[in-house]
């Protein structure tokens, strides 16, 4: 066995056993897949997705109150219980989660605490961010760390993408 197969099966063995310990809830949180037909219905029946609309929708109403600064870092969970009572009594609804620490979505977090301005600046870092990264893949095959560049790129976009549902 060489050294990088070693690393392989040393990384494998780790995630195994720190899979089969996890506690029942966890592992179906982390081994069912949402997109199945069955699983998205059982995600209904048990609320999840009713609740991270309702995050959502909070979210929105509490950036409609302070819209260009936001009501601060780390307030969501804190303003929740109060946003929460109006839309459930608008929708009447019965079932909702107890409150939860943030928002489940990056860009309502963003613009529920920190406003208009920081999504805007949060969305003018990340374009010059991704622009700058991009130059550095076209400039030429002579730039070091051009597949590294690309590489980092597909994994922010991956993760942005993750953050309109964050889990």
């Amino acid at each position: 066995i060489t050294l990088a197969g070693g690393i392989v099966i040393g990384i494998i063995s780790i995630l195994l056993i720190v899979a089969t310990s996890l506690p029942a809830d966890y592992k179906r949180r982390l081994f069912t897949n949402p997109l199945v037909p069955v699983k998205l219905a059982r995600a209904i029946e048990d609320g999840n997705i009713l609740n991270r609309t309702i995050y959502w929708r909070v979210a929105w109403e509490i950036a409609k109150e302070k819209p260009l600064t936001g009501t601060g870092s780390l307030t969501f969970g804190a303003l929740y219980p109060y946003f929460k009572t109006k839309i459930v009594e608008n929708l009447k609804l019965r079932y909702i989660q107890k409150s939860p620490p943030h928002a489940h979505n990056l860009y309502f977090q963003i613009l529920s605490d920190h406003g208009w301005i920081g999504l805007f600046l949060f969305a003018g870092f990340l374009f010059v961010w991704f622009k700058r990264v991009f130059d550095v893949i076209q400039i030429s095959d002579k730039t070091p760390f051009k597949k590294e560049a690309l590489a980092v790129a597909i994994a922010c976009f991956g993760f942005l993408t993750q953050n309109f549902m964050e889990v």
